[in-house]
């Protein structure tokens, strides 16, 4: 997920493309599809125990975060998280960063989603 944004980052960036560079966008679009498709494994798996609902509910807003179709409804999933915070809490010590990379990828996100429509309404 980070190699995803880091790479969506780099390219959204006007002084980072150059157009001699070939396979930029299938890159992308193949690091975001590895993102979809490890959140939808994590959303489909078999929940062992309770503490196993935090994570599987983080995976799927991630999973509907990178398949938002633009900000305003990017904006909505990242208040649906923050309505129902104590819905991603977890008690253990080696799930908690993972929950705090995932919500600061969540906000990664949205700030992309923000940049990518406000970079479409820009005059010419």
């Amino acid at each position: 997920m980070d190699g995803a944004l880091n790479l969506e980052r780099d390219l959204s960036h006007s002084l980072s493309w150059d157009p001699a560079c070939a396979n930029f966008q299938e890159a992308a679009e193949a690091r975001w599809q590895d993102c979809l498709q490890l959140s939808g494994d994590i959303l489909t798996a078999q929940v062992v125990r309770a503490s196993d609902l935090p994570l599987q509910r983080m995976s799927m807003l991630l999973h509907f975060l990178i398949e938002s179709t633009g900000a305003e409804e990017a904006l909505r999933f990242q208040q649906l998280y923050f309505e129902n915070q104590e819905l991603f809490n977890v008690e253990d010590a080696v799930r908690r960063p993972l929950m705090q990379t995932a919500a600061r990828q969540m906000n990664a996100l949205v700030e992309l989603s923000l940049a990518a429509e406000a970079q479409n309404f820009l005059p010419i």
